[in-house]
Formats: structure tokens, C-alpha cells, sequence
């Protein structure tokens, strides 16, 4: 956890902004002036937050004035980002609290959907400085599902603090690119820490540390002390008349805590902040000490590492025993990963960390646990389509609920249906001939699939792929018994077969080089496509007019060696 150390590339697009408050939210909204307004108008969906009217009166009679009274440079700075993405100032202040906003949906009556999208259809001219299309998330409430953790210095081997967390951030973040790294450094003037942040465009922190030591992490909790902070109709249709209260989106006392350069400063910031929702911040320093703070409406919560262990982790459901025994408030998480992820972790950490050897590809591994469908932190065909899902593939293509799965499906259902009749083919034409012309139209169809828009036209292509593949791997084994010895036969086999996990390596890293190029009007997942099918199709013409059926059409042996290679393959058998 050191800010100073040299420069890593980000997986994510990286802006820096520097300068008074004003100065860097202008440079923050003029660099993602077009990605912000994608956010807005994702936010500003209907069933995301609650409806507009209500949103835009918790934040001007709220979240405005608290932020003007506890936190001024922080509103200097979303009026910067306001007026450099020519966005309102209402609009960026809803980025920086969508977390408190969305928690509000279990206090608010449900609306109807459909008469919300008639009115949207039929207001569909109106000013979009007024629009009034939010709605509150329907159904329960939805926990982002997320664990942070800090190591002390006696548990890694390289002697460094480490703050670790992985953000199962929301998919139309990564499918949009709507995450951003934010380097930020203040005025000198301004005698404050540079920070180096991970958030979503238009917000000014999600997670992140500063050039002091200082980092936070954060997790979700929900508890029945989380109120409405403005007169509201609950959800039981009872009108509620109240003064509005005071109070900051919980999300920047993450940043809060940034803005100093002392740990115990920091603190007295955070727990001097009023909040009308709960959250845990994840705070540590590089000084070697780290803890949880279970930040609620009403209470600060601490959780502290055990002496004898050396970490303390944290998901989203509340740890503090002093609020676990209290009869008058109760933890609203309604169950799931939340409750073993910190087991499993400690399980996988716990023996290397016990023996100072953690290292961070120990604990990105222990991160990668999947049990319960849930990450604490998958050949040409069918790899690139795994691959370039992950690049947009699936939002591009209109695909949701089971769609992905049974186009996945379909290839392998495909695969069954034509594997026999082709495999039978082989006997009638010549290999090379045949296995050139299905190496090609496999490529060709790859390619293809950039054209499929819809759920109905991907099946297709990948119903064609499906089949077109099926007669690899059998001709592959026919190749091998002409032209190697029995003995020699298996350790070749073993070669075909490892041309998967590889493709899977170097696939990936293409993808990942794909996936940052800037300034192109081609969707990177329909680029993977062209890529690999282009070099598909070229490779099918190669093994068509180049590749020989076996030892005695071989043009690199001459007559007495194609006689002998014939021979000795023919004497094994």
C-alpha cells in the first residue's frame, strides 16, 4: 500500500486531475463529459432509485446543504464535474449518493413499471433537465456484493500493509466502460494528500488510498435504522410530514477519510458525519493497522483484527457484536454469499499468512473463490465467444436471462447432432481437402457472427459452429494414426488437446489488448471476432493446399524417406 510506488497501468481508464476543487471536477467532467451522461441516464432508469421528484428533493433539501456545511470543497468539486460534463448539479450530486438513494426502496411503495415507461413515452419531448422518470428499485433491496480486507505488515512477505477488496461492480459498468481510475492531486495550497482512486465517472471516490498511507475499501450493510431523510408517502401509503434532515451520501465519507493525511483525523471526520443509511468503510494506513468501521444512522461500529491473526476482512452483512445484541435495530441483509465469503477467505489466507508468506497472487487467488456463483474479487469458436462476452458481447447482442446460456447450449447440442454424418465423410473426401474447407468455413462463420443483433440470429451462428467443429477433433486423430507409431501416438494427442488451455492463455491476453483500444467505432468483442475468424479462414487455406494426408504425399520427404515413414507407421499398427 504504497502511493508513491511507480506507475502500474490500470485496467481502467485513467484520468488525472489536479488543482483547486473547481478546477478538478471541470477537468474530471470535461474529460468524461459523454461516459457521465451514459451514467445519468442508466441511473435515471426506471426502478433504479427512487422516483425523480423524490430523488431530486432528498438531494437539494438534504445532500446539498450538508454537503455545503460539513464538506464545501467536495461541492466545489461536483460543481466542476457538473458544469464540465454540461450536466446539473443535481444530476452529479445523484452519481456521488446512487448507493444511499437505492436503499431508501424499502421505506418507498412500489410503483408500476409500465405506467412509469407510458409516461415516459408520452413526456417523451420534455426537458431533460425535468425529467421525471426514476423509479425505486423494485423487489428487495439489492446488496452489492463485495469483501474488503486488510493485511498487516507481519503477514506478507514483502513486509508491506495491504487493503485488498474486489467490487462486484454493476455489469452496465463494465460493459459501458464506466469505471474510471482517477489520479487527483489539490493545490498545494491546499496542504492535502494527492489521492488514487478506483470509481464510476462523475463520482469522486468508490475506493482508493492517498500519498499518505491512508486507504479505504467499503462494503454494503443495511440495517432498520436506515431512514428517508424528507417528507415521504412509506410504503404502507402513509404520508409522513418531517423537516428535512441534514445529511451527507454515506459514499463521500469514504473520500472524507482521503482528504487527510493523519489515521486518527480521518476518524474523527468519518464518525463525526451524520448519514441516513449504513455502510462499512474498510480504513487502514500503511503505518501497519487497519479496522472496519460499521458506520449506521445512528452508531459507529468498530471491527478489529484478532492480535493473533493479522487481518480483519469484512462483507456485507454487520460483524459488531455491539449491534448484533441490540432488540431495537436489526441487520436487513436477507441472506447469501455475505455469510461464508469471510470464512473461505480466512481458509484459503490463514496458513501463509500465519507464516508471513502471503503474496498477491496468494490473495488474488483466495479473492477468486466462486462458491455460491459469487467471486470474492472461462477454443477459437466457443473460447471466443467466452472471451468476448466479458468485452460487451452480451448487452450488444440484446441477450438476457437464459439467452447466453443456451447459446453456449446450442453449440454443444450442435456439436452431438453433427459429429457422426461428418466424422462418416472423412472416408469420401481427402483430409486435407476436407479439414481446410471446415477450418475455413469455421472462420468464415466467426466472422459472421458480427452480424448476428439478436438472440435468433447468434443461436444460428452458433448452431453452425457447433457442427463445423465436431470434425476437428476426430480428423485430428485419423492425422495422427497415419502419420506417428502407436507409441508415439499419445503424447500427440496430448499436444492437440492442450491447443485449448493455450488459446485460452494467449485469447485472454489478446482480449485484454482489445479491450483497450481508444477511439474505435467497432465493438471490441465484434473485433475479437474478426480477428480469430480472419486468421481462422487464412489457416483453412494453408492446411487445404499445403498440408499432406500423409507421410508418402509429404513434399519435405523425399522417396526413400516418405517410403520409410510409411513403413514404420504401417509395421506399428
Amino acid at each position: 500500500m504504497h502511493a508513491n510506488q511507480q506507475f502500474i497501468p490500470p485496467t481502467y481508464e485513467h484520468i488525472v486531475v489536479e488543482g483547486l476543487p473547481y478546477a478538478r471536477g471541470l477537468s474530471h467532467g470535461q474529460q468524461l463529459k459523454e461516459k457521465i451522461h451514459r451514467n445519468v441516464a442508466y441511473y435515471k432508469t426506471p426502478g433504479k432509485l427512487p422516483a425523480w421528484p423524490l430523488t431530486l428533493k432528498v438531494i437539494q433539501e438534504s445532500y446539498i446543504p450538508a454537503i455545503e456545511l460539513h464538506y464545501p470543497t467536495g461541492l466545489e468539486e461536483l460543481r466542476g464535474i457538473a458544469d464540465g460534463a454540461h450536466a446539473t448539479l443535481e444530476e452529479i450530486v445523484m452519481l456521488n449518493a446512487r448507493y444511499d438513494l437505492g436503499r431508501l426502496a424499502w421505506r418507498l411503495p412500489k410503483q408500476n413499471l409500465a405506467k412509469v415507461a407510458l409516461a415516459m413515452n408520452d413526456n417523451s419531448h420534455a426537458n431533460d433537465n425535468n425529467l421525471s422518470n426514476g423509479h425505486q428499485k423494485t423487489g428487495n433491496d439489492h446488496v452489492e456484493e463485495c469483501t474488503s480486507a486488510f493485511f498487516f505488515p507481519e503477514t506478507t512477505a514483502s513486509g508491506d500493509s495491504l487493503a485488498c477488496q474486489n467490487w462486484d461492480m454493476d455489469s452496465h459498468l463494465y460493459h459501458d466502460d464506466l469505471a474510471v481510475y482517477l489520479e487527483l492531486h489539490p493545490d498545494s495550497s491546499e496542504n492535502r494528500p494527492s489521492m488514487f482512486l478506483l470509481t464510476e465517472v462523475g463520482q469522486l471516490i468508490r475506493t482508493g488510498m492517498n500519498s499518505a498511507g491512508l486507504a479505504v475499501t467499503a462494503n454494503s450493510i443495511l440495517c432498520t435504522d436506515d431512514f428517508v431523510p424528507v417528507s415521504h408517502t412509506d410504503v404502507d401509503g402513509v404520508y409522513h410530514e418531517m423537516e428535512s434532515k441534514i445529511v451527507l451520501p454515506i459514499t463521500l465519507a469514504r473520500r472524507l477519510f482521503l482528504e487527510y493525511d493523519n489515521f486518527s483525523d480521518a476518524l474523527v471526520a468519518v464518525n463525526s458525519m451524520p448519514c441516513h443509511v449504513s455502510g462499512n468503510l474498510h480504513v487502514s494506513t500503511a503505518e501497519g493497522f487497519g479496522m472496519g468501521l460499521e458506520k449506521t444512522p445512528t452508531r459507529v461500529y468498530r471491527v478489529y483484527a484478532k492480535p493473533e491473526d493479522g487481518y480483519v476482512f469484512h462483507s456485507n452483512h454487520i460483524l459488531a457484536k455491539g449491534f448484533t445484541g441490540r432488540d431495537d435495530c436489526r441487520d436487513r441483509y436477507s441472506g447469501g454469499s455475505s455469510w461464508f465469503r469471510c470464512q473461505r477467505l480466512e481458509r484459503a489466507i490463514r496458513k501463509d499468512a500465519r507464516n508471513g508468506a502471503l503474496t498477491n497472487e496468494k490473495i488474488h487467488a483466495a479473492f477468486s473463490d466462486h462458491l455460491g456463483s459469487r467471486s470474492f474479487s472461462s477454443g477459437p469458436d466457443s473460447r471466443v465467444s467466452s472471451t468476448s462476452d466479458d468485452r460487451g458481447n452480451r448487452v450488444s447482442q440484446h441477450l438476457d436471462g437464459s439467452d447466453y446460456s443456451w447459446v453456449n447450449s446450442i453449440f454443444y447440442i450442435s456439436y452431438l447432432l453433427f459429429e457422426y454424418p461428418l466424422t462418416a465423410l472423412l472416408a469420401r473426401f481427402s483430409i486435407p481437402k476436407f479439414l481446410g474447407f471446415m477450418v475455413t468455413a469455421r472462420g468464415l462463420t466467426l466472422l459472421l457472427a458480427n452480424f448476428s443483433n439478436r438472440f435468433a440470429g447468434l443461436a444460428t451462428n452458433r448452431f453452425f459452429l457447433g457442427g463445423l467443429e465436431s470434425v476437428i477433433a476426430p480428423t485430428f486423430v485419423i492425422i495422427t494414426a497415419r502419420w506417428y507409431t502407436r507409441q508415439e501416438q499419445p503424447i500427440r494427442q496430448v499436444i492437440w488437446f492442450t491447443g485449448t488451455p493455450v488459446f485460452g492463455i494467449f485469447g485472454g491476453l489478446i482480449g485484454c489488448a482489445v479491450g483497450h483500444i481508444g477511439d474505435c467505432d467497432i465493438a471490441s468483442w465484434r473485433i475479437m471476432f474478426i480477428i480469430f475468424g480472419g486468421l481462422t479462414m487464412v489457416w483453412g487455406v494453408v492446411i487445404s493446399f499445403f498440408f499432406p494426408s500423409d507421410p508418402s504425399t509429404a513434399r519435405f520427404l523425399n522417396a526413400e524417406g516418405a517410403v520409410a515413414a510409411s513403413y514404420e507407421v504401417s509395421f506399428s499398427i
